[in-house]
């Protein structure tokens, strides 16, 4: 590997081989940071996002109890009926 621009060969033919690594080292790399950013996307959804116990919406979750409110009225109005 050529540590500094001074050491580059003047020979344009020869100059093309180091070139041609650095260019495929960059393909990986940029592949690899591809990559890494998907993974740090993913785990910060997963530490930022709501846990499943707190995710109940609020409407859905007046609905349920609304409904359980409901069905209890209706099941002591037809035990009164019945004694």
């Amino acid at each position: 590997m050529i540590s500094s621009p001074d050491n580059l060969p003047d020979d344009p033919s020869v100059l093309k081989q180091p070139l041609a690594q650095l260019l495929a080292e960059r393909t990986v790399d940029k592949g690899h940071i591809v990559d890494l950013q998907e993974q740090i996307k993913l785990l910060r959804t997963r530490l930022l996002s709501r846990k499943s116990e707190q995710t109940v919406e609020p409407n859905r979750l007046i609905n349920h109890i609304t409904s359980m409110l409901r069905w209890h009225s209706a099941s002591s109005r037809r035990d009164e009926r019945m004694r």
